[in-house]
């Protein structure tokens, strides 16, 4: 979570230990503001994750979301730097959180976040929701300010990581992607025809298939992702 890392308080939760309620209210306020059967609207998604954590404990001047590959991907590129450790609010390219580090993130990963994979932009009822809604101040500086399509190159490998493990400095970091969507394209095989379909199984079953529509219906776990 976040280019500054919150620590959690004994006995885990999600956030600074507060308000025990915050997880409900993140519910609520889902209901309230994500279009019907939207996939942001699942209560273990990224989205309802990010209003508990404001909710129990308003986010910090450094803080700001990123999943786990965005974090890697950006120590990767911006080096051995303490988090938080950057300058000031959007500076070396920052998304104005203070940290002095740009979030890249992709579409994949951001879409049950909230991100609008066809318009590709962050929607106004996800902005409306964290400022309004949670009383998040300057949401945009929270949420990843690049989002690329999964392959797309976001920035090369730092030169002390270079030389550490003898990588070329031609070594290019790319837009990731999810790891049901990794499995399809594993195992399509180039195989980009209307109806292919590939089924992984992990902690559940996932099928993708490729869709000439766009489909959503968070009540029974379907949603689209949008191609490369």
């Amino acid at each position: 979570r976040g280019a500054s890392i919150r620590e959690l308080p004994e006995g885990g939760g999600g956030g600074g230990g507060g308000d025990p309620t915050a997880a409900l209210k993140a519910v609520d306020l889902l209901e309230r503001y994500a279009p019907d059967r939207h996939t942001a609207k699942a209560r273990t998604g990224a989205l309802a994750k990010l209003l508990t954590w404001q909710l129990e404990r308003p986010l910090g001047g450094g803080e700001a979301l990123c999943h786990q590959s965005d974090y890697v991907t950006m120590t990767l590129i911006g080096g051995p730097k303490k988090c938080g450790a950057g300058g000031g609010a959007g500076g070396n390219g920052g998304n104005g959180n203070g940290n002095g580090r740009s979030v890249s993130s992709d579409w994949h990963n951001c879409l049950k976040l909230g991100y609008d994979v066809r318009e590709l932009t962050w929607p106004s009822w996800l902005l409306s929701c964290l400022e309004e809604g949670a009383g998040m101040s300057d949401p945009l500086s929270r949420l990843p300010s690049r989002v690329v399509s999964p392959g797309e190159p976001i920035g090369s490998l730092h030169p002390r990581y270079c030389a550490q493990y003898g990588v070329p400095e031609t070594c290019v970091l790319v837009g990731g992607t999810t790891d049901s969507n990794a499995a399809f394209f594993a195992a399509a095989e180039g195989r980009w025809e209307k109806g292919t379909a590939v089924t992984s199984l992990g902690s559940t079953l996932a099928i993708k298939m490729l869709s000439g529509g766009y489909v959503e219906d968070a009540e029974r776990g379907v949603y689209s992702h949008r191609f490369p």
